[in-house]
């Protein structure tokens, strides 16, 4: 048996193994990122605060790739973060029409930008742990199926797991009870 047969064995038998929502750091990546998506509702530009929550799905991603020992290049993780954003909104739009709407509210000084805030404080963070769920869940998924994590099998995975209603919708309350006990 050769050492690359090994070797990939041996990675196999780990991810058989592997349940990334038993990882506690997992878990915590997740819920850093959901919370810091509140610091994004503070910035008072529109547009502005939308343009950092893909930042810091982004840096997510990065993190739990870290963490698991995947590597994909920054664009197919922009490609995969819009994705699943986009995804994610067919599915629970009434999340994004709420930070879309607590952006706009920030036009309007003084009680305007007071309710963009609170807003989307609570809407970010709840579509920050979504978005992370569903990536995890989606190399979970990728990993239990045999395929080798290419980008174009975590893109598959990822379309697949943000369009799964229940799913999405379940991490979405999860995400909400996130964001109420910070």
């Amino acid at each position: 048996m050769s050492s690359d047969h090994t070797i990939v064995h041996l990675a196999k038998d780990f991810y058989d193994k592997f349940d990334p929502f038993d990882d506690p750091e997992l878990s915590n990546i997740i819920k850093q990122h959901a919370l810091a998506a509140t610091a994004t509702a503070f910035i008072p530009v529109p547009g502005v605060d939308v343009a950092a929550i893909v930042a810091n799905v982004w840096t997510m991603y990065v993190r739990i790739n870290q963490e698991v020992g995947v590597s994909f290049s920054e664009n197919v993780l922009k490609s995969i973060a819009s994705g699943v954003i986009a995804n994610v909104s067919s599915v629970i739009p009434t999340a994004v029409i709420a930070a879309g709407a607590g952006s706009l509210l920030k036009l309007f000084p003084g009680l305007g930008t007071a309710g963009g805030i609170a807003i989307a404080a609570v809407s970010n963070v709840a579509i920050l742990y979504v978005a992370g769920v569903v990536y995890l869940k989606s190399l979970e998924v990728l990993i239990h199926s045999n395929k080798p994590l290419t980008e174009k099998n975590i893109r598959m995975a990822t379309e697949q797991t943000s369009k799964d209603k229940d799913f999405v919708k379940n991490a979405y309350e999860e995400g909400k009870k996130v964001a109420k006990n910070q």
